[in-house]
């Protein structure tokens, strides 16, 4: 299964690939890329089949995208990763500069 925004990919279980999609608005628009053939309609919602050959079509339309492939991170390399990602966002904030005081020390301004 690929995920999209608007829908997804999946495999029909044959030589086609499915398209699923609840945005009724896009129905006519994959329905007129060149090999997409509806499938079921109900609604709210469609299936439609179309060949492999069509796919960066159908996938641009429902906003597909891939998942990164790659080796499973190990849960120390995970938690290191996710420990960086907090540290990076959780930054403490440097004062901001404030009228009639010493903006050096925060304090009140000495004349």
């Amino acid at each position: 299964m690929i995920p999209g925004r608007y829908g997804q990919i999946t495999w029909s279980g044959g030589p086609e690939l499915a398209v699923y999609c609840d945005r009724p608005r896009l129905f006519q628009r994959l329905w007129a890329i060149p090999g997409v053939r509806r499938h079921q309609t109900g609604d709210r919602e469609m299936r439609a089949l179309f060949p492999p050959d069509a796919i960066y079509d159908v996938g641009g339309l429902v906003r597909a995208q891939r998942r990164r492939q790659g080796r499973s991170l190990s849960p120390s390399e995970a938690k290191t990763l996710r420990r960086a990602r907090v540290e990076a966002t959780s930054d403490v904030q440097t004062p901001r500069l404030v009228a009639g005081t010493d903006n050096s020390s925060g304090g009140p301004a000495v004349p």
